[in-house]
Protein backbone atom coordinates (compact mmCIF):
# COMPACT_ATOMS: atom_id res chain seq x y z
CA UNK A 1 0.00 0.00 0.00
CA UNK A 2 1.56 3.52 -1.15
CA UNK A 3 1.61 6.28 1.33
CA UNK A 4 -1.36 8.14 0.32
CA UNK A 5 -3.34 5.39 0.69
CA UNK A 6 -1.99 3.80 3.83
CA UNK A 7 -2.49 7.10 5.68
CA UNK A 8 -6.20 7.41 3.75
CA UNK A 9 -6.79 4.00 5.55
CA UNK A 10 -5.06 5.44 8.59
CA UNK A 11 -7.74 8.32 9.12
CA UNK A 12 -10.47 6.34 7.89
CA UNK A 13 -9.53 3.73 11.09
CA UNK A 14 -9.18 6.86 13.37
CA UNK A 15 -5.40 6.40 14.36
CA UNK A 16 -4.12 8.58 16.91
CA UNK A 17 -2.87 11.76 15.87
CA UNK A 18 0.93 10.17 16.80
CA UNK A 19 0.78 7.03 15.05
CA UNK A 20 -0.23 8.79 11.57
CA UNK A 21 2.93 11.39 12.33
CA UNK A 22 5.65 8.69 12.78
CA UNK A 23 3.94 7.04 9.43
CA UNK A 24 5.24 10.79 7.87
CA UNK A 25 6.01 9.38 4.02
CA UNK A 26 6.46 5.77 4.50
CA UNK A 27 4.33 3.00 2.74
CA UNK A 28 2.58 0.23 4.93
CA UNK A 29 5.59 -2.35 4.23
CA UNK A 30 8.05 0.63 5.35
CA UNK A 31 6.80 0.95 8.79
CA UNK A 32 5.88 -2.16 9.54
CA UNK A 33 9.58 -2.63 9.29
CA UNK A 34 10.29 0.38 11.35
CA UNK A 35 7.81 -0.07 13.50
CA UNK A 36 8.89 -0.89 17.47
CA UNK A 37 6.53 -0.28 19.23
CA UNK A 38 3.75 -3.73 19.73
CA UNK A 39 1.02 -2.27 20.22
CA UNK A 40 0.58 -0.19 17.44
CA UNK A 41 1.57 -3.11 15.31
CA UNK A 42 -1.34 -5.01 16.63
CA UNK A 43 -4.32 -2.01 16.47
CA UNK A 44 -3.24 -2.12 12.80
CA UNK A 45 -3.56 -5.91 12.49
CA UNK A 46 -7.17 -5.98 14.62
CA UNK A 47 -8.09 -3.08 12.12
CA UNK A 48 -7.24 -5.54 8.55
CA UNK A 49 -10.15 -7.73 10.54
CA UNK A 50 -8.02 -10.52 8.36
CA UNK A 51 -7.37 -12.69 11.96
CA UNK A 52 -10.03 -13.73 14.43
CA UNK A 53 -9.87 -12.00 17.92
CA UNK A 54 -8.97 -15.33 19.88
CA UNK A 55 -6.17 -15.80 17.34
CA UNK A 56 -5.26 -12.54 17.67
CA UNK A 57 -5.26 -12.53 21.40
CA UNK A 58 -3.06 -16.21 21.71
CA UNK A 59 -0.33 -13.92 19.63
CA UNK A 60 -0.40 -10.91 21.87
CA UNK A 61 0.28 -13.69 25.00
CA UNK A 62 3.11 -14.87 23.17
CA UNK A 63 4.76 -11.35 22.61
CA UNK A 64 4.05 -10.99 26.01
CA UNK A 65 5.50 -14.02 27.53
CA UNK A 66 8.81 -12.96 25.32
CA UNK A 67 8.90 -9.88 27.39
CA UNK A 68 7.68 -11.20 30.52
CA UNK A 69 11.54 -12.39 31.68
CA UNK A 70 12.67 -9.30 31.80
CA UNK A 71 9.59 -8.07 33.41
CA UNK A 72 9.71 -10.45 36.02
CA UNK A 73 13.72 -10.32 36.69
CA UNK A 74 12.73 -5.92 37.55
CA UNK A 75 9.94 -6.79 39.62
CA UNK A 76 10.71 -10.31 41.44
CA UNK A 77 7.52 -11.79 42.98
CA UNK A 78 4.80 -9.47 40.99
CA UNK A 79 2.81 -11.68 39.47
CA UNK A 80 0.04 -9.23 37.73
CA UNK A 81 1.59 -9.47 34.27
CA UNK A 82 1.90 -13.49 34.49
CA UNK A 83 -2.05 -13.95 35.62
CA UNK A 84 -2.62 -11.25 32.72
CA UNK A 85 -1.61 -13.32 30.26
CA UNK A 86 -2.73 -16.52 31.43
CA UNK A 87 -6.36 -14.92 31.94
CA UNK A 88 -6.09 -13.79 27.79
CA UNK A 89 -5.45 -16.85 26.78
CA UNK A 90 -8.07 -18.29 28.65
CA UNK A 91 -10.33 -16.06 26.81
CA UNK A 92 -9.16 -16.65 23.52
CA UNK A 93 -9.66 -20.36 24.02
CA UNK A 94 -12.89 -20.21 25.80
CA UNK A 95 -14.37 -16.74 25.33
CA UNK A 96 -17.35 -16.93 28.07
CA UNK A 97 -18.20 -13.54 29.31
CA UNK A 98 -16.76 -14.57 32.67
CA UNK A 99 -13.17 -15.17 31.15
CA UNK A 100 -13.73 -12.27 29.13
CA UNK A 101 -14.20 -9.81 32.56
CA UNK A 102 -11.24 -11.68 34.02
CA UNK A 103 -8.98 -10.94 31.10
CA UNK A 104 -10.08 -7.19 31.54
CA UNK A 105 -9.33 -6.92 34.71
CA UNK A 106 -6.19 -8.80 35.22
CA UNK A 107 -5.06 -6.54 31.78
CA UNK A 108 -5.64 -3.53 33.87
CA UNK A 109 -3.96 -4.73 37.10
CA UNK A 110 -0.89 -5.50 35.07
CA UNK A 111 -1.01 -2.46 33.27
CA UNK A 112 -0.87 -0.37 36.76
CA UNK A 113 1.72 -3.01 38.07
CA UNK A 114 4.09 -1.73 34.70
CA UNK A 115 3.41 1.79 35.37
CA UNK A 116 4.13 1.72 39.23
CA UNK A 117 7.51 0.13 38.04
CA UNK A 118 8.34 2.53 35.35
CA UNK A 119 8.14 -0.35 32.85
CA UNK A 120 7.41 0.34 29.03
CA UNK A 121 4.17 -0.79 30.14
CA UNK A 122 2.13 0.20 27.15
CA UNK A 123 5.17 -1.96 25.05
CA UNK A 124 4.41 -4.90 27.17
CA UNK A 125 0.81 -4.60 27.78
CA UNK A 126 -0.75 -2.35 25.40
CA UNK A 127 -1.42 -5.06 22.86
CA UNK A 128 -3.95 -6.45 25.48
CA UNK A 129 -5.52 -3.19 26.62
CA UNK A 130 -6.24 -2.62 22.63
CA UNK A 131 -7.71 -6.18 21.93
CA UNK A 132 -10.71 -5.88 23.37
CA UNK A 133 -11.39 -8.91 24.60
CA UNK A 134 -14.88 -9.14 22.28
CA UNK A 135 -17.33 -11.87 22.75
Amino acid sequence: MNNKNFRLYLKQQSACSEGVRWVGDKTLAQAWNAFDRSDWMFWLIQKSGKIPQGQLVLVACACAYSSLPNYEKQCPGDDRPRKAIEAAERWAKHPTVENKAAARSAVESAEAAAKAYDVRATELFGSFARLNFAH
